[in-house]
């Protein structure tokens, strides 16, 4: 994010919502170590299932078993130092291995369940691992239809699969957009739509949600940027062990959507940081002509500058967690006086946004009133209930 460097924060620390890793090309030198690391904790993990195989009668059993392993471990080594580190990537290639190493009717079933779950990248080492093609146990069955909240940047997409013996699945994606990246705050199979849109309500909080229901998808481009993406490298960090435990499989299953859907064409958003810097400063000297700052049209620019967020077209949406997110990431940025001055114009921006998008008031009040003091901390992975 480009900063003034009249107000850019000295501070040597990273911000706290950038990535913990960045975009590699290739194999990084220590990957092959990290998979090591985590082989014995994935080692376990399999014998774990050899051991239950018996009580998991089919295919969604052992795959919804094997997810729920997954998640602690990928947390676990998530959490450690950095020489410590490794991600959920090195941990499906340790699975793969481990799978593809156990004999028999059992081994079999086991590295099907891996290969179901496992992203597009891996499929050459499956493939490799069994001289199989990867095929998913869940398999696409109607259209995907998705509910937005009252601010129209959180999310619930569900799509409908079937699995081995016929039975109906329904796989939520409940998406929050609010932040700089774009975060599946929760994710799962229900057994129907009502029970997945009922989820939905309970994760987002009846004044974000309402009523809201399900709808056909309007908008194909919307949903190609915020369904889950796998970026490799590249991921904000800071997920639960519960949101691990779909971590795969989520981003699995999102792929089968988008190759169902097939391409996406894309389109110029209509504002973006630039646009709306110099909107806002019309607007804002429209507004109070008399009590404006000299340099407006700099503090302008930084401030849509902070705003950005990967969803391209809900740059000009808001909500109150994402004031709260945008309080925390100028005060990061920002070396005082300038944190101060730019958070100060968050009510005049948020108002200004309200009104050109026709938003309820009710919806600006809430967003104004949400504001942490100087550091709080709120996760970007979060499953914001308002």
């Amino acid at each position: 994010m480009p900063v003034s460097r009249k107000r850019k924060s000295t501070k040597s620390k990273p911000p706290k919502h950038a990535p913990r890793s960045r975009a590699i090309e290739g194999r990084h030198p220590l990957d092959d170590q990290r998979v090591v690391r985590v082989t014995p904790a994935v080692k376990t993990l399999v014998a774990q299932l050899v051991d239950e195989i018996a009580t998991l009668p089919d295919a969604p059993a052992l795959e919804d078993r094997l997810c729920a392993l997954i998640g602690p471990v990928i947390h676990a080594f998530e959490e450690e130092p950095l020489e410590a580190y490794a991600g959920p990537q090195h941990v499906m290639e340790a699975l793969i291995k481990a799978a593809a190493s156990v004999d028999g009717d059992t081994g079999r079933r086991i590295f099907a369940a891996v290969a179901a779950i496992a992203p597009a990248r891996f499929h050459g080492q499956i493939k490799k691992a069994r001289r199989q093609n990867p095929v998913p146990s869940a398999q696409p069955a109607g259209d995907v239809r998705w509910v937005r909240d009252r601010y129209g940047s959180r999310f619930g997409i569900l799509a409908p699969f079937t699995v081995p013996g016929g039975d109906l699945r329904w796989y939520l994606w409940d998406v929050d957009a609010c932040g700089l990246s774009i975060s599946t705050v929760h994710s799962g199979f229900h057994a129907g739509p009502d029970e997945a849109l009922a989820a939905w309500h309970a994760g987002v909080g009846p004044f974000a949600a309402a009523d809201a229901p399900w709808s056909p998808i309007d908008d194909a481009e919307i949903l190609d940027e915020v369904l889950p993406r796998d970026r490799g490298a590249i991921r904000m960090g800071g997920e639960s062990a519960a949101q691990f435990t779909e971590f795969h499989r989520g981003l699995r299953l999102a792929e089968t959507v988008r190759d169902l859907r097939g391409p996406v064409r894309r389109t110029w958003p209509e504002l973006g940081p630039e646009t709306a810097a110099d909107e806002f400063a019309a607007w804002l000297r429209a507004r109070r002509p008399d009590a404006l700052p000299d340099d407006l049209d700099e503090l302008a620019t930084d401030f849509a500058e902070s705003w950005q967020t990967d969803a391209t077209r809900l740059y000009g949406t808001f909500s109150a967690h994402r004031v709260a997110r945008n309080v925390l990431l100028l005060r990061d940025y920002f070396q005082e006086p300038g944190a101060s001055e730019l958070v100060a114009l968050i009510p005049d921006w948020v108002t200004w946004l309200g009104e050109r998008a026709g938003a309820d008031a009710d919806l600006v009040e809430h967003s104004l009133a949400y504001r942490p003091p100087a550091g709080d901390a709120l996760s970007h992975q979060a499953r914001v209930i308002e």
